[in-house]
């Protein structure tokens, strides 16, 4: 057993955190205990729409926002939208998050693979994708796939999820793909940014109807988002979050070139790590005939079955979290023996 238990994210900024707590609760507002806009607290949606308007040259409001409990609350809402609008099948590009494909087999959609999507102009399809930093893989959509998304846009909807294109080792961050195509619904979240305990997201649509029917659900199932953590949140980025964010990426980056070096040192060019250029995942790919889940490694490293809608595939691949302050030279150490120990067994 490889114990990395102790590991601990050391991108929180508790002691900031902490004081903008102290200082809501010594102002002893009424309105924090309270319930809320359904749609979200309205300072906090202008400064998401006024953040994606001076970043990307859009042009969106606080009325093209809705808050959420999180992403994963913003992609139940999405799906029980297109539902309700007798869409069926998903198309993804695997690995990809498995929120998404625990949602769409919970609420019973079709997936397909996003390679199998044709460059044609088809009605009621529906493209999830995470175009910058996936998630497990770190990958970047190409050229090439964005011109298809680009004409696949005119007649389908695109779900974008982009938990981490602001953490990039590149001084300059890829625009979202709502600035710039149609028929985009967009989630945000500010787990990776703050803190994962406060779990606040967001959606953004152009579309006003959407974002109709989208506060149509969302007051149905949930009457709002915790006030206190919106003004936290909202307290968190009056200040310069961005560089703080730019300090992030590096600390990531460091890790990658960390963990790229470790594997050529430990596993004799039989193991791989994915290309990434941000983000706080990369995967690795070890020899097809190895169960990767045999080495037993828990916490800040887990295979890629779940990333998978073949469930065959993914067992040779391990997630690495990057973000955790961990000795990363002792885990391959540890990895390395387990890798070979398990290899002569099946030699």
């Amino acid at each position: 057993m490889i114990d990395i238990s102790n590991g601990k994210n050391h991108f929180i900024n508790t002691a900031k955190i902490d004081g903008i707590i102290k200082s809501i609760c010594n102002n002893n507002n009424n309105e924090l205990y309270n319930y809320g806009n359904v749609k979200g607290d309205k300072t906090l949606r202008e400064q998401i729409a006024n953040f994606y308007n001076c970043q990307y040259e859009t042009q969106i409001t606080s009325h093209n926002v809705i808050i959420t409990n999180g992403s994963q609350q913003s992609l139940s809402y999405i799906l029980d939208y297109l539902g309700l609008n007798y869409y069926s099948t998903i198309n993804i590009c695997t690995p990809t998050y498995y929120g998404i494909i625990e949602l769409a087999n919970l609420k019973k959609f079709r997936l397909n693979n996003y390679s199998t999507i044709k460059e044609t102009k088809q009605i009621k399809e529906v493209i999830y994708i995470t175009p910058y930093n996936n998630n497990p893989d770190g990958r970047n959509i190409t050229q090439k796939e964005y011109a298809v998304l680009k004409q696949l846009s005119e007649h389908n909807i695109i779900i974008e999820d982009d938990p981490y294109s602001l953490f990039s080792f590149n001084k300059k961050n890829n625009p979202p793909l709502f600035t710039k195509l149609k028929n985009v619904i967009y989630l945000g979240t500010f787990s990776k940014i703050i803190s994962p305990s406060i779990n606040i997201g967001y959606i953004i649509c152009k579309d006003i109807d959407i974002i109709n029917s989208l506060y149509a659900i969302k007051k149905a199932n949930c009457l709002h988002t915790s006030v206190f953590m919106q003004k936290v949140v909202s307290e968190y980025i009056k200040e310069d979050f961005l560089q703080e964010i730019k300090q992030k990426s590096q600390l990531l980056r460091i890790n990658y070139e960390t963990i790229k070096m470790l594997v050529k040192k430990y596993f004799n060019n039989e193991v791989f790590v994915s290309n990434i250029n941000g983000g706080y995942f990369t995967v690795l790919t070890f020899p097809q005939n190895v169960d990767a889940l045999k080495t037993k490694v828990n916490f800040c490293f887990c295979t890629l079955e779940d990333f998978y809608i073949d469930k065959s595939l993914g067992k040779n691949q391990i997630r690495i979290n990057l973000s955790l302050n961990i000795n990363f030279d002792l885990i391959f150490s540890n990895l390395s023996v387990e890798y070979y120990k398990n290899s002569k067994k099946h030699s």
